[in-house]
């Protein structure tokens, strides 16, 4: 038999061959020669761009961030009065009382807005010019019975508790902190809504401590906050049945921004007997919700 010599390079040649065609074949996304089914996420990993290529049968979503196919948009069933996707050009809105009519072609639509706005003071009790510690109606301050007390002074009814938030707010959570109060919320009994209540602007909170005595005040020989009391003339902190709770001798916000400087408003102070334009809105102050003209 003849026998026959391995060429060596011919060898060699085979072995650089196969190396390179098993390397070659493997340019998967994850670079693994060993694994080439990819998924979705591991194409993306490498780039989101499809090519302008289309994903088809994509199946309808069930979770929040799921993706949805053009057909399945289309036929929502679109809340509007006609339930139909191709016609969603309102062509009027108007607001009749607490009703919100939204009109396009197909019908109108009504929202009620009742739940979110105030009844005007329509259903709260009106103010109260007596109570049990005041015979025939003298005084300027009259505990209603009912959470809240009117001030006979300014006209307006205040809620009784003056710290029901608790914790100073900034300047925009106190308006809607006040708008927010209604019956059954900081002692309240007297039929009000979210909405009939709000904040004194800075008149009111004038006319609400201008009467008050320098001794009702940190300064004087008497102790804050600067009120008076039932009469109007003493100190608030002499009454022996003090016709309101939790009153701060801080800092109380007033609804009214400060003219020349929009980022600050107006601000009373019940530890001085003082109402200034110094208070940064980003800041924090009391909240005492008052209804009325």
């Amino acid at each position: 038999m003849k026998k026959h010599k391995l060429n060596l390079s011919w060898l060699l040649s085979i072995a650089v061959l196969g190396l390179l065609v098993f390397t070659n074949s493997a340019t998967a996304v994850d670079n693994s020669k060993t694994n080439e089914l990819q998924n979705l996420k591991q194409v993306l990993i490498k780039g989101n761009n499809a090519g302008n290529k289309k994903i088809k049968r994509l199946k309808d979503p069930t979770k929040p961030q799921d993706a949805a196919t053009k057909s399945y948009v289309d036929n929502l069933n679109v809340a509007d009065a006609d339930a139909d996707p191709a016609n969603e050009l309102n062509t009027s809105a108007a607001l009749m009382g607490t009703d919100l009519e939204i009109t396009d072609a197909g019908g109108t639509l009504t929202v009620d807005l009742s739940s979110l706005v105030g009844t005007g003071g329509a259903n709260a009790d009106p103010a109260c010019f007596g109570d049990s510690n005041s015979i025939d109606g003298n005084g300027r301050y009259f505990d209603c019975g009912n959470g809240t007390v009117t001030d006979t002074v300014t006209g307006l009814i205040l809620l009784q508790d003056a710290n029901c938030f608790l914790i100073p707010q900034r300047w925009r959570i106190a308006n809607e902190s006040a708008a927010s109060v209604g019956d059954g919320m900081c002692g309240l009994s007297d039929g009000s809504a979210p909405g009939d209540w709000r904040l004194m602007t800075k008149d009111e909170w004038d006319a609400t401590i201008q009467a008050v005595s320098n001794d009702c005040t940190i300064s004087g020989i008497n102790n804050p906050p600067a009120l008076t009391g039932r009469d109007g003339l003493g100190c608030f902190v002499d009454d022996v049945n003090q016709v309101f709770s939790n009153v701060q001798s801080g800092n109380y916000w007033t609804s009214t921004s400060n003219d020349t400087s929009p980022l600050h408003a107006w601000v009373a102070n019940l530890g001085h007997r003082t109402v200034t334009a110094g208070g940064t809105k980003t800041g924090s102050s009391f909240v005492w919700p008052v209804r009325g003209e």
